[in-house]
C-alpha cells in the first residue's frame, strides 16, 4: 500500500521470510527437517508425471502423410480502367455529340439559309469576319477573331453527322503576336475538360449544334 509500484519490495519480504521459516525449522528440528524438503520433491515430481506423462495427449502418426489441400489462388485484382487519353488540344478540339437524327430533319436549302444568318450576325454584331459552307452531313464555317495583343484568331469549325452522333470539330490558327509561343507550347498538352475554358467551349458547341447540356464530350 505504501509503494504499489515497487513489486520487488514484497517479493523481497516474502523471499525472506521463505528463508527465516527453513532456518527456523532447522534449528527447532535440526537435520529432521530436511525430510520436508524430500517430501515436497516427491510431491512436486508427482505432480509432473501425472501432468506431462500419464496425462498427455496421445499423438497418432499416420502410415501416410496426410497432405493439405492446396488453397487455389485468390483472382488477381482486375486493373483499375485508366481515364482514355484525350487527343483535343487549344490548336484543335474534337467533340462528340449524342444527337438522335430526328424524323423531321431540314432540308438542304434551309440549313443553308440558317447557316447565312449566323454568320452574317458574326459579322454584323461582333464584328468577325465569317464564311461558310453547308452539304449533305457536314457544315464548315470559318471565324476570325481579332485579338488585343494583336494579330487575327481565326477558327475553322467543322460539323458531320454520323448515325445518332455530331463530330464537331474546332481548329484554332495561331495568331501571329507576342502570345504566339506561348500559344505554340500549350497546344502540345491535351485539353482539361474540367478547365473553365474547356467547358465554356464546351456549352457554345451544344447550343451550336442544338442539344441537351452534358451531351457533348471531348476526344
Amino acid at each position: 500500500m505504501i509503494a504499489p509500484d515497487k513489486l520487488w519490495i514484497g517479493w523481497g519480504l516474502i523471499t525472506i521470510a521463505a528463508l527465516g521459516s527453513v532456518g527456523l525449522g532447522f534449528h527447532h528440528f535440526g537435520r529432521r527437517f530436511s525430510f520436508i524438503f524430500v517430501a515436497l520433491g516427491v510431491l512436486w515430481f508427482d505432480y509432473w508425471y501425472y501432468s506431462n506423462v500419464v496425462n498427455a495427449p496421445v499423438v497418432v502418426q499416420a502410415s501416410h502423410p496426410v497432405t493439405s489441400p492446396i488453397a487455389a489462388p485468390s483472382p488477381a485484382p482486375s486493373p483499375t480502367p485508366s481515364k482514355p487519353k484525350l487527343v483535343s488540344n487549344i490548336a484543335k478540339m474534337i467533340l462528340v455529340c449524342d444527337s438522335p437524327k430526328s424524323a423531321k430533319t431540314p432540308s438542304l436549302k434551309e440549313r443553308k439559309v440558317e447557316l447565312a444568318k449566323y454568320l452574317d450576325l458574326m459579322e454584323k454584331i461582333f464584328g468577325y469576319a465569317a464564311q461558310g459552307n453547308v452539304a449533305e452531313d457536314e457544315l464548315s464555317f470559318s471565324i476570325e477573331v481579332p485579338q488585343p495583343t494583336g494579330g487575327t484568331l481565326k477558327q475553322d469549325y467543322l460539323i458531320k453527322r454520323s448515325g445518332d452522333r455530331l463530330f464537331v470539330s474546332i481548329t484554332n490558327h495561331i495568331p501571329q503576336n507576342a502570345l504566339a509561343f506561348i500559344f505554340a507550347l500549350a497546344s502540345l498538352a491535351p485539353i482539361d475538360p474540367n478547365e473553365d475554358s474547356a467547358k465554356q467551349t464546351q456549352m457554345n458547341v451544344e447550343k451550336l449544334v442544338k442539344v441537351e447540356p452534358g451531351k457533348c464530350k471531348f476526344v
